[in-house]
């Protein structure tokens, strides 16, 4: 249409009659020029022929934001250019698009225009128009998509399109008494296209039943508006709930063939890197994880991983550098899978990283296991992100929470004397706002607060010592140890006997640091005891506890509590023997030395077990000995016992030596031959004869002077037990 002609045609709205096919003007108020030059441009945008689709489409979005009765006619225009198919396809197409939005841009004056384009042999401009028509509200159009459908004489393509049309409104029920009026045409294949489009609105499905599907909109079509759409709501409910748990069995079945194949490019990757040196894989490795598959970029990162836990090769140079590109990576697994590796890489490079990613990303569970990966870190670079995190009122409860969690981690590993009075603030303040039913992050603040040790948190701590609640009391507990407040220690030691063995274990470890009463002794020896205590871990944090809570007791009170271990012989040994070295490292030989050496000696011998019995045997006769204690003799003849019943019979000639030419008595002189004597007549000599030899060459390398005349007759005796008794003596006489 030239210029001049389109310009006079807006004085007339082009009108198009729904119960006639006829067009006729009707005179309108005159358009602004401005206005006739908006859409003069709009209509040249439209027209071009060199104009790339997503152009000329946005030409027609910006033709459709004028409600004008000119717009409209120059729409009707566009629509009935049956030689331009991409211009009225566009057109269609925004129709659909928009027409949702805003129903009164949708002027009954284009049904005529759009009904025409379902005529169309082409299949895009047929669904254009279609989708356009599916948008117009009135019930009338309905009626006049079905009178098409119904149109024996129509192209059976346009019949087909005006059921699609019809299909996206089957909530209507003027649109559904059309699709069953058109099951009557007995047109197989109109009659396939009506089933598949009323098939999801029905409860079960009637196939090609047509009768059963008649006798089912009898049911229906005397239904109420509302009664029509409360039960189609009920419906469309069950489907989605059913259509939900199809995707999840997709979904899940994807992840297993995801997982399949990234598992089978990981073993080939594996396969290419085991021949190539150092300095290869790393740049394969570097190229892999460059790649434009999200499969090989994970195989990759699961090849590093291995590296790490299989051989200690930590990533390092590209490999790292391209490691860290990935925590921006679009895919959330590969995401997920980085952060598992970095949060164990102690490099500053790595923090960085991490710490910047924190600022960008937007999903809630990569954004908490991006703080768990700060704390493990430990970095005081996080410190003013994480007080940062939990001052935010924005923020979820669980981003506060693995906020608060990791401040806790890196604050317990800061020196003594480093400045927190920020987080102590921080924290103050967020566990005030915290609801109590908030449990978990007030536990977490809790935590925070321990790790960072400030005294001032006393008040928290006690408060939250009086909860019930199980989570709150573990990092309570934990507080008042670490700031060293035993004001309640009546309920820590009440707690030590919860039935909860968490908290058993917790409120244990704490009277170890906050212990002050026999009491709490009494409490710590109970859990000691297997009868008492039937839990391995509580017996274990009880044995920590007891030794700490005796480390601030004089030696006497250890020694004194050392005995009370008797019925525990395995702890008492431990006990004792801890306590002994304290002293002899110290240089204390003193009383307490020399009870622990006896305790320690009866221990090892009551229990059979020589070899442990002969140092403090040894130490113990040379303290009496040199401070000519008679004692010493006793000992020296214990220290000969045990290594005659030790298996290595280590320096027994020296020992006796030492132990008769030590003492100027004859008693002890016979004392020691009384002793081998014993050995040899309780023992069978015969069962291992290599030991028995080395047992007389000790034996022999000793002067008899020095033992009195009975010692070569014990030494014949020993040597005639050496010997395997003859097959006489072994025969068992006849009766």
């Amino acid at each position: 249409m030239p210029r001049a002609a389109f310009s006079v045609s807006f004085v007339f709205v082009l009108v198009a009659s729904v119960g006639s096919s006829q067009i006729r003007a009707q005179a309108t108020p005159e358009a602004t020029p401005e206005h006739l030059q908006q859409l003069q441009t709009c209509r040249d945008g439209i027209l071009d022929e060199s104009a790339r689709p997503t152009d000329r489409r946005r030409w027609v979005e910006m033709l459709f934001s004028y409600p004008t009765p000119q717009a409209d006619a120059l729409f009707v225009e566009l629509l009935t250019l049956d030689k331009r198919p991409e211009v009225q396809t566009a057109v269609g197409e925004v129709f659909a698009a928009l027409g949702s939005q805003n129903r009164s841009r949708l002027n009954p004056s284009f049904v005529a225009p759009l009904l025409a384009m379902l005529t169309s042999e082409s299949e895009q401009l047929r669904s254009a128009a279609g989708a356009a028509l599916a948008e117009f509200p009135s019930d009338q159009i309905a009626d006049k998509l079905g009178e098409l459908a119904s149109n024996s004489d129509a192209p059976m393509v346009a019949r087909i399109a005006a059921i699609d049309a019809l299909a996206p409104n089957t909530h209507r029920r003027t649109v559904v008494k059309q699709l069953i009026t058109l099951l009557d045409q007995s047109v197989p294949e109109l009659t396939a296209r009506v089933v598949a489009v009323l098939s999801p609105i029905a409860p079960s499905g009637f196939g090609a039943n047509v009768q059963k599907w008649q006798a089912w909109w009898t049911t229906k079509s005397d239904l109420s508006r509302e009664q029509w759409l409360a039960e189609q709501l009920k419906h469309y409910r069950k489907r989605a709930r059913q259509t939900a748990t199809k995707l999840t069995s997709v979904e899940q079945d994807l992840i297993k063939q995801q997982s399949a194949l990234t598992a089978r490019i990981r073993d080939f990757q594996g396969e290419v890197l085991r021949p190539l040196t150092g300095e290869q894989k790393e740049a394969k490795l570097a190229e892999w994880m460059n790649d434009s598959l999200a499969a090989v970029k994970q195989g990759a990162v699961a090849l590093v991983r291995s590296q790490i836990t299989d051989e200690g090769t930590r990533p390092s140079g590209e490999v790292l550098a391209a490691l860290l590109r990935l925590l921006d990576h679009p895919s959330l697994t590969i995401r997920r899978d980085v952060l598992t590796i970095a949060e164990n890489l102690q490099d500053e490079t790595v923090i960085d990283a991490v710490l910047a990613r924190l600022d960008l990303e937007k999903e809630p569970a990569l954004r908490h296991a991006i703080l768990h990966a700060v704390g493990m870190l430990a970095s005081p670079k996080a410190i003013p992100a994480l007080l940062h995190e939990i001052q935010d009122d924005t923020k979820d409860a669980q981003s506060l929470t693995a906020a608060a969690q990791a401040l806790g981690k890196i604050a317990a590993t800061l020196p003594a004397g480093t400045d927190l009075t920020e987080a102590v603030q921080t924290l103050k303040n967020r566990y005030t706002k915290t609801p109590a039913d908030l449990v978990g992050l007030r536990a977490a603040l809790l935590t925070a607060m321990a790790g960072v040790a400030d005294q001032s948190f006393s008040e928290e701590f006690l408060a939250a010592l009086d909860s019930d609640d199980r989570e709150i009391l573990q990092p309570a507990l934990r507080g008042l140890s670490v700031i060293g407040d035993s004001s309640k220690l009546a309920r820590v030691r009440s707690l030590g006997g919860d039935a909860d063995t968490r908290i058993r274990l917790v409120a244990i470890d704490a009277l170890g640091v906050l212990g002050r009463e026999p009491e709490d002794l009494e409490s710590l020896l109970n859990h000691l005891n297997p009868s008492l205590e039937p839990d391995e871990s509580v017996r274990q944090a009880a044995w920590r506890a007891f030794r700490k809570y005796l480390a601030r007791r004089p030696m006497k009170e250890r020694i004194a509590a050392a005995q009370r271990l008797r019925g525990l012989p395995d702890l008492e040994t431990k006990y004792t023997e801890q306590l002994a070295n304290v002293l002899a490292t110290a240089g204390d030989y003193n009383d307490n030395l020399e009870i622990l050496r006896e305790r320690l000696a009866t221990l090892a011998t009551d229990a059979g077990k020589y070899e442990d019995a002969i140092p403090h045997l040894r130490e113990l006769y040379a303290m009496r000995y040199d401070r000519q204690d008679p004692r010493a003799a006793d000992d020296g003849i214990r220290w000969i016992n045990a290594i005659l019943q030790s298996a290595a019979l280590q320096n027994l000639s020296e020992v006796i030596v030492r132990i008769a030419e030590g003492s100027a008595s004859v008693a002890v002189r016979s004392s020691i031959v009384k002793t081998v004597r014993d050995y040899a007549e309780e023992n069978d000599l015969s069962a291992d004869p290599k030991r028995t030899a080395r047992l007389l060459v000790e034996l022999r390398s000793i002067n008899p002077e020095l033992l009195g005349e009975d010692w070569p007759g014990l030494l014949t005796q020993i040597e005639d037990k050496s010997k395997p008794p003859t097959p006489a003596e072994t025969t068992t006489p006849s009766p």
